[in-house]
């Protein structure tokens, strides 16, 4: 179902749009109603409808204006505009905001019908296009991070001059002492941590590739500067401790530039962690 949102200053109009059409047949569920510009824009963040039947000329903030704050929002609602106005400058500024369509009143069900499929046909394409980058997005996620596993490991020694995500490194490997890796529960338990330790290195933009290698938590902070530092590690530490009962201790190593130290970079973080330093 598709949640649709109404938008108008005119009672009748709402309560006719609520009738005009069995909407849960045409996939729709209205979500709710508004008045004014204001009242709608809170409707909008609240709810967050798929589609928003809109009036132009409202009280307080009127529709196109009401279109432009919604957009401010990052959400994939889309608008269809409904008035009593054939203004030149108002169907410009329409096509500007990317609505759907401007209907006049008196509007035919099957205009309102036939547009709110289109929006429907606009939302799924919004959604594939989204799917798709996400899924090129993990896809090159996946090959990076391949790359710099196999510079860990030493299997591979083609390091190019530049590259923008690895001008500086440092390596975090953190031991887990006492915890049983090999239970055939550890997987679950320890790739929930690893994904607590991506999102609060994110949290903090700090761009991260997190591995789990011989029974170690492996963290590579790539660009790494002056975020590496004890209030990372006393982060680090509580969710860790949080998720594992297990107070882990750590080894970090210094600050690399050259890609082909990425080896030396973790040998030099994991002696870290053996030593205790």
């Amino acid at each position: 179902m598709y949640k649709l949102l109404i938008v108008d200053d005119e009672k009748i109009v709402i309560e006719g749009l609520k009738s005009a059409a069995n909407w849960q047949e045409h996939q729709i569920e209205i979500v709710g109603s508004a008045w004014d510009g204001e009242e709608a824009l809170t409707e909008i963040m609240n709810k967050k409808p798929d589609i928003v039947l809109v009036d132009i000329r409202m009280p307080k903030l009127n529709g196109l204006d009401l279109i432009q704050e919604s957009k401010a929002l990052n959400l994939d609602t889309v608008f269809i505009i409904i008035s009593g106005y054939t203004k030149f400058d108002y169907a410009k500024r329409a096509i500007q905001l990317e609505a759907i369509d401007y209907l006049v009143k008196p509007i035919e069900v099957e205009e309102i019908i036939h547009s709110i499929k289109n929006a429907i046909l606009k939302i799924e394409k919004i959604k594939n296009e989204k799917l798709a980058t996400e899924r090129i997005n993990e896809y090159q996620m996946a090959i990076e991070e391949k790359r710099v596993l196999d510079y860990i490991l030493g299997q591979r020694f083609d390091a190019p001059e530049k590259d923008q995500k690895l001008q500086s490194f440092s390596f975090i490997n953190i031991g887990l002492k006492g915890f049983a890796w090999e239970d055939s529960n550890a997987t679950e338990k320890i790739q929930a941590s690893l994904e607590g330790v991506k999102s609060l290195l994110e949290n903090r933009k700090i761009q991260n590739f997190v591995y789990t290698i011989d029974s170690e938590i492996v963290i590579m902070i790539s660009n790494a500067g002056s975020e590496l530092g004890n209030d990372l590690v006393q982060d680090l530490v509580s969710l860790i401790y949080h998720d594992m009962k297990i107070r882990p201790m750590f080894g970090i190593s210094n600050i690399f530039k050259a890609i082909s130290d990425i080896k030396k970079a973790y040998s030099e973080a994991k002696e870290a962690l053996k030593n205790g330093v």
